[in-house]
């Protein structure tokens, strides 16, 4: 009961740092991912910063091998789980899902960090490229 409530007292806090973490990564990525201003929002309490690549699986192991943890949040689509099962093909959805992951948003983020995260990714979109063009 007493987290609970101490969680509480911190609330407007830890919302506000989500805000302002979310604002950060929508500064850092608005200027190289156009999609970005289309589908984030500035001062929005984020739980999670969504970002799409299709390239997903190698930019995850990419930036775990620099040190950045990221999670596949959305990797099913609510027509495969059992509950829901239906009938059809959902090929926008499996698209998008494959193409999703979740950055950092810990409230302990600064900004130093988020700029880490910002510029590893778009390194690896520079190595990606590179690679391609081989």
């Amino acid at each position: 009961k007493r987290i609970g409530i101490n969680q509480l007292k911190k609330i407007n806090i830890l919302i506000d740092r989500r805000r302002k973490i979310g604002n950060l990564y929508y500064n850092l990525f608005s200027s190289s991912y156009p999609w970005v201003k289309q589908y984030w929002k500035i001062n929005t309490p984020y739980s999670h910063i969504p970002f799409l690549h299709p390239n997903r699986n190698e930019l995850q192991e990419y930036l775990l091998e620099n040190g950045i943890e990221t999670e596949k949040y959305f990797d099913y689509i609510v027509p495969e789980l059992e509950q829901y099962k239906y009938d059809g093909k959902f090929l926008r959805a499996k698209h998008l899902s494959d193409q999703i992951i979740n950055l950092p948003i810990n409230v302990a983020l600064n900004k130093m960090t988020i700029s880490k995260i910002v510029a590893t990714i778009k390194e690896f979109e520079i190595n990606i490229n590179y690679i391609k063009k081989k």
